[in-house]
């Protein structure tokens, strides 16, 4: 189980993924959030129309979820084909010991699979 110092570590460095990504993209290309849950950081993109302030809708994108029996961090995300409540590993990053690696993974989002 990951200390309580860690999990503050991940809970920051989650709060300014979200604020650098929010801060360089339009309203109209989704804002970015995120929640804990247990051992479990979900991340969301909230939609916006055109012509409002308030969000349509907001979807889970990625999920980094601790393994306690292999000490790792596994990150999830939610693809086309699974909306209802279906995750999928990471194609490329799928697991690691250092959750700030898996963060840097959903905060470039380079195979465009998070995001997108």
């Amino acid at each position: 189980m990951p200390s309580e110092i860690e999990l503050q570590r991940i809970k920051r460095r989650a709060e300014k993924l979200c604020h650098i990504r929010n801060e360089n993209l339009p309203l109209t290309q989704g804002k970015s959030s995120f929640d804990i849950q247990g051992e479990q950081f979900i991340f969301y993109k909230a939609m916006f129309s055109v012509d409002s302030m308030r969000c349509q809708h907001e979807f889970e994108v990625a999920k980094l979820q601790y393994d306690m029996t292999g000490k790792q961090w596994h990150l999830l995300v939610r693809t086309e084909a699974h909306k209802e409540d279906k995750w999928q590993a990471h194609l490329f990053h799928p697991v690691h010991c250092d959750v700030l690696h898996l963060l840097a993974v959903i905060e470039k989002d380079a195979d465009e699979c998070i995001w997108s």
